[in-house]
């Protein structure tokens, strides 16, 4: 909501936009589901992040905590919706692509899960995207794909990212039998 104002100062005329901000708290449910999950407690996190989903599911970050704890099938439709919405943070679309991609990586469909960690790098620039899809690519048979893109995070990243990369650039070598162990 915004409202326009014109103020006379001295001889200068000036347009003063005011505008009205909510910000959304998730809630004392969320925060104390949260500290569940990142103890372990998962059933308590489940009890509690129902709550939070319950009273405030249209909420981005109540709904991706939520899935964590909820049915597979659940999940998969909550981070779909996640994905979805360009309106939902980038961050928060790229985790939902991640976990959409952690399924289908999990359940062997390659060629989808390198899609969806594809799509989590283009929505946020993390390298940590751009190596799942990497695996990914190397998993459906894509060698060269893969090899590209540790080839790049070899290059524009800092050498913890760096390493990992070459590590799996040498991997994909050995697999190829161009390395002798």
């Amino acid at each position: 909501m915004s409202s326009a104002q014109t103020v006379l100062k001295g001889s200068f005329l000036f347009c003063v936009t005011l505008v009205s901000i909510s910000f959304s708290v998730p809630g004392p449910e969320y925060d104390a589901g949260m500290a569940s999950l990142k103890k372990g407690a998962i059933e308590d996190a489940r009890v509690k992040l129902t709550q939070a989903y319950q009273k405030n599911g249209s909420d981005p970050l109540v709904k991706f905590a939520y899935a964590q704890v909820a049915s597979c099938s659940t999940a998969l439709r909550l981070y779909r919706e996640l994905r979805d919405v360009k309106t939902v943070s980038d961050s928060i679309r790229a985790k939902a692509s991640m976990r959409l991609g952690d399924h289908a990586f999990a359940t062997r469909d390659y060629t989808k899960a390198a899609e969806a960690y594809r799509l989590a790098t283009r929505t946020d620039s993390r390298p940590i995207y751009k190596h799942y899809w990497a695996l990914a690519a190397a998993a459906s048979g894509e060698e060269e794909s893969a090899q590209s893109l540790w080839h790049t995070l070899s290059l524009e990243y800092g050498d913890e990212v760096s390493q990992m990369a070459q590590y799996y650039l040498g991997l994909l070598q050995l697999k190829k039998g161009n390395i002798e162990t």
